[in-house]
């Protein structure tokens, strides 16, 4: 699994040629390697019910509350709501983009990390770590040990990258993230701007990237954003506009069936 991830990784920071002579190739072994994977999740739920005429309803509730929450945020952001077993139990997008991401990846019942690694194979996160977006994983939960120990896993399998953070929060925050409309880590992105910026809401962050967020912050601090803030520079406004244009672009490739 690791190694998927890492080649993965080493691609977005390939040559431009290499790229091109090995993307064929990589999406045919991703395929393959899909199918081979999705089999036995189809038997799950046939799984899952023998389990409850043994177990009863009290079984089923076990199996089906959530336990942790680990939320995936580049532009497309979306939440896994995990059990005790630390298994993916739901996914809900909070965009557009985190809506067709979930329908894409198609991850319940999966392990989380099995789970993070179909997503961030995805044709659409691929495509935005390419761009030089940043990647944030957040992970909450009632407990905080447990919390911790998926956290530590997940830094542990993924490659180091400059562009990836991974963090922890409260289960206060998770509700307060709701509320606004927000995933959990577009929540607490936008918080450290509104520090800065008080007049700012969660409208105005919802359809930005991760990127843009964080160079909305160095703006309002006074700095000086990067490359990649100014192929997204301009008013939020702006900005939401470019976003939108390269999900229309991203959503007609998908009807098309081009890549």
């Amino acid at each position: 699994m690791n190694e998927r991830i890492r080649e993965a990784f080493d691609e977005i920071h390939a040559e431009e040629e290499l790229k091109r002579n090995t993307k064929a190739f990589l999406e045919e072994k991703r395929n393959g390697k899909r199918l081979a994977k999705k089999a036995p999740y189809k038997w799950i739920p046939i799984m899952i019910g023998c389990l409850f005429l043994f177990t009863g309803i009290g079984g089923y509730r076990l199996y089906f509350t959530e336990a942790s929450v680990i939320s995936v945020d580049i532009n497309p952001s979306l939440e896994l709501n995990l059990n005790s077993f630390d298994r993916v139990i739901s996914v809900k997008g909070y965009n557009e983009d985190g809506e067709n991401l979930a329908e894409e990846a198609d991850v319940k019942f999966m392990d989380y990390k099995e789970a993070l690694e179909e997503i961030l194979y995805t044709e659409c996160v691929r495509e935005c770590l390419d761009t030089d977006e940043l990647l944030f994983i957040t992970v909450a939960g009632k407990n905080e040990e447990k919390n911790g120990e998926i956290l530590k896993d997940i830094e542990e399998f993924l490659p180091e990258n400059q562009n990836v953070r991974c963090t922890e929060a409260g289960r206060e925050e998770v509700e307060n993230a709701h509320k606004a409309g927000l995933s959990l880590g577009k929540y607490r992105a936008f918080l450290e701007v509104r520090e800065q910026n008080p007049e700012i809401t969660p409208e105005d962050v919802q359809g930005l990237t991760m990127r843009q967020i964080k160079n909305l912050e160095k703006e309002s601090q006074g700095e000086k954003t990067d490359d990649s803030g100014k192929r997204g520079g301009g008013s939020v406004k702006n900005r939401q506009g470019t976003e939108e244009k390269s999900g229309e672009k991203r959503r007609e490739r998908k009807r098309t069936g081009k890549k």
